[in-house]
Order: C-alpha cells, then structure tokens, then sequence
C-alpha cells in the first residue's frame, strides 16, 4: 500500500455557519478576507494568475502516490477558467491584500445540486496554519447550505491535515480507496 484515501460526508443540516464567524473576524482582522473568485475578478485584473500561483504551490505539497506534474498557466486556464462547469461563485479565495493566499473549490453537481463535492482546497505555504483552511472550507459550505444542498462529500489522504480538519468540522467517513504499488 503506497496511500490511502478517505472519502467522508456532511450533512448540512448539523452545519452551523456562525460557529466560524470568530475565526472569519479573527482572519480578517490579520488582512485576510475570504471572498469568492467572482469578488476577486472586481479587484484584481490578474485573479486568474493569482489563483493559479496559490494552486500550484499547494498542490506541489498535496499528498499523492507519484509526485504531480504542475500545468503551465495557459494549461490551468483552459482546464479551469475555460471550463464549461467553471462558476467563479462557486470558488472561495483567501485574500491578503491584493494576492490568493488559499482557495476552495464547490463544483457544480448538475445530475444531483443537493449532494455536492467538494474540490481542492489549498493554501499558500507562506499562509498555512493559521486557520484559512477552516475558513475557506466554511465559506464554501456556507453557501451550499444557503442554496439548498443537503450534503458534501470530500477526500482526503489519510495524513493530510485537510482530513483532520474535515472531520473536526463535522465530515464523517464514508469508506476509503487504497493506491499500490508494484515493483518489478
């Protein structure tokens, strides 16, 4: 076994958004706001960059069996941005002053909108732990729940501190998948 994979759930209904109103303030406090990738397309005419650059650092450290092969800008762009699915409401950013610091994904789930996944959530090694992970998954939870989502699945490896975060806000497990590997 080279890796495992926990995928959980949560039950909106046992989610209460005003338990991270103090971590929100606490955030914003430091300089750093949560908004939307609609809301940082308004301020900052290089968001596309900016996320880019937030996503590919902290996937370069996201546990995987096989070490990533990160995508150029113009790649990214077309994956994401171009993406037919892409809805910029539906990506949370961490913002501190006018750069992506972290971010989150809520994809849109057309067969089934009321049992969403979650996507990536990554955060700028120079902005990791101080809670922005919490928050942006908050966030992003936040507004499934107000637009009448009844749940979110997600995955984890199982050393990822996202997994534990996840769990600690309420994500119960669901069962896991196991990656190998054979050597010749």
């Amino acid at each position: 076994q080279v890796m495992r994979w926990w995928d959980s759930r949560l039950d909106l209904a046992k989610f209460a958004p005003e338990d991270y109103a103090p971590l929100l303030a606490k955030l914003a406090a430091a300089g750093v706001e949560i908004i939307t990738a609609a809301e940082f397309a308004l301020r900052n005419p290089d968001w596309q960059r900016s996320i880019y650059a937030v996503d590919r650092e902290a996937t370069l450290d996201e546990p995987q069996p096989t070490p990533p092969t990160p995508l150029s800008y113009e790649d990214y762009c077309k994956f994401v941005f171009d993406n037919p699915n892409f809805r910029a409401e539906r990506i949370f950013v961490a913002v501190d002053g006018d750069r992506a610091v972290g971010m989150t994904e809520l994809p849109l789930n057309p067969v089934d909108p009321a049992n969403l996944h979650t996507g990536f959530t990554g955060i700028g090694r120079s902005h990791r732990r101080r809670g922005i992970a919490t928050a942006l998954k908050a966030a992003a939870l936040t507004y499934a729940k107000e637009t009448g989502a009844q749940t979110v699945a997600t995955g984890n490896e199982e050393n990822n501190p996202m997994y534990a975060i996840n769990l600690q806000m309420g994500f119960e497990p669901t069962g896991s998948r196991l990656a190998y590997e054979k050597q010749f």
